[in-house]
């Protein structure tokens, strides 16, 4: 079965970018302050509203160190591993301009001041 992954490069590029690049946004907290923590200081989110990152923060751990080792089996080619590495460079790219959109649409928030209610 593994052979047949090995020549499947899709299948290699794929895995690198969910489970090592996606899953490995929320390994935060080994080498800094959490997303959550983050998005709760600064945009005043609350634990209800980050409980999606709250739970995966402890997940995605094991996620990405399957990832990395389900793409090093399959990653045999110079040529693949530069696919994955690619892939990686790639989704952390959408990853960096998302948080930088959501940054940018509360700082329109901001500018305008607190939402009024219909009357």
């Amino acid at each position: 079965m593994l052979e047949a992954l090995q020549q499947s490069p899709p299948l290699a590029v794929g895995t690198a970018a969910v489970m090592i690049a996606s899953e490995g946004q929320n390994l935060e907290t080994r080498a800094g302050e959490a997303r959550h923590d983050l998005f709760e200081r600064i945009y005043g989110l609350t634990d209800a509203d980050l409980a999606f990152f709250i739970v995966h923060q402890i997940e995605d751990v094991g996620h990405v160190e399957q990832g990395l080792n389900l793409v090093t089996a399959l990653c045999t080619t110079e040529r693949l591993q530069h696919e994955a590495l690619q892939a990686v460079d790639h989704t952390c790219q959408l990853f960096r301009s998302m948080y930088e959109n959501i940054y940018q649409a509360y700082l329109v928030r901001v500018q305008r001041g607190p939402c009024r209610q219909a009357a």
